[in-house]
């Protein structure tokens, strides 16, 4: 099951948008207009924003689960473990990792007895092997 790319852009630092304004501010050269257009690009930039997701990354999760990263991509693959991809990341739900944890600490299935289709084997067994011969040296 592929997950779809969520492009999301990073939102503007508030303090970078105040030293940008101070910048511009100070710099003579631009006009009133540029200006003007420069702060509301810095403005569109913060207003549509994203909040941000929850969650972990696939290698954070790995590591928190005791299992390789590879098998945590298989998993995601697989569809074992759910999330959205962010800008190249996969950032896996907080649910799913803690499913996961579940199932991985839930006891496993018993072994099943062997079959009766196997006991004619039992019959051309050997019911216990020879005692070895002490190995006698050469050299007496």
């Amino acid at each position: 099951m592929k997950t779809p790319k969520v492009e999301r852009r990073a939102g503007m630092n508030p303090a970078t948008r105040a030293a940008i304004i101070a910048v511009l501010e100070t710099d003579s050269a631009l006009v009133p207009a540029q200006r003007a257009r420069i702060i509301a690009a810095c403005d569109s930039i913060s207003n549509d924003t994203p909040a941000p997701a929850q969650g972990m990354s696939a290698s954070a999760a790995a590591r928190s689960l005791g299992k390789h990263p590879a098998t945590l991509s298989r998993w995601i693959a697989e569809g074992k473990l759910t999330g959205e991809k962010i800008e190249g990341r996969f950032i896996l739900s907080p649910e799913s990792v803690e499913s996961m944890r579940a199932a991985l600490a839930a006891p496993a299935r018993p072994v099943a007895p062997l079959p009766d289709r196997l006991a004619h084997l039992a019959p051309r067994l050997p019911a216990s092997k020879p005692a070895k011969r002490p190995h006698k040296s050469r050299r007496g």
